[in-house]
């Protein structure tokens, strides 16, 4: 499914990660690229449920806390969107204590940093255009 999300078909991803998640439901990387492909489509309520599912699956991961943050702007959800972004500042911080001196690891941390980063000065923006 993830495939059709990178070729832009994302009926054809929706469809396939569906069936992904009748085999292994509990599989939170296929709920995050569920839940791009249903963002993509403008189905922020749908991808707000499965991005939440994905972190209920897999805490630790700094990816599902910043996309949340990303569709919760989308949604207005300014105050959520706040917490989902200290969340995955919270785990990216953690990835650099569980390998501090990992240069395997530094750009994926390095990468993860300016997504959350990213996602909070959007979220800010979106806040000052609404005062």
């Amino acid at each position: 499914g993830y495939m059709y999300n990178d070729m832009n078909q994302f009926d054809r991803a929706i469809f396939f990660l569906e069936e992904g998640l009748k085999i292994n439901p509990f599989d939170s990387d296929v709920l995050t690229d569920l839940a791009y492909a249903y963002e993509m489509k403008g189905d922020l309520f749908q991808a707000a449920n499965h991005m939440e599912k994905a972190i209920e699956l897999d805490v630790d991961s700094w990816k599902p806390y910043s996309n949340l943050c990303h569709i919760y702007t989308l949604q207005d959800r300014l105050e959520d969107a706040r917490n989902q972004s200290e969340h995955a500042a919270y785990a990216v911080r953690s990835l650099a204590q569980l390998h501090p001196a990992d240069d395997l690891a530094f750009p994926e941390r390095e990468k993860a940093t300016q997504i959350v980063i990213g996602n909070t000065i959007t979220m800010i923006f979106r806040r000052v255009q609404m005062a």
